[in-house]
């Protein structure tokens, strides 16, 4: 036990996130539910574009 409050990987993923200045985006419907990476300041409708390419 090293005291540590959450798994290494945790804090990894949070700090590249972080430096790296990305957000994850979430979307749900009746079969699935995912999560996007976008940057910081992405508004929806370009979020969105991530996801539906034909936007």
């Amino acid at each position: 036990e090293l005291g540590l409050k959450e798994p290494g990987l945790n804090r990894l993923i949070y700090e590249g996130y972080k430096l790296l200045e990305l957000i994850t985006y979430f979307t749900a419907g009746p079969k699935e539910a995912r999560a996007w990476t976008v940057p910081q300041g992405t508004r929806a409708p370009q979020a969105a574009g991530v996801i539906h390419t034909d936007f």
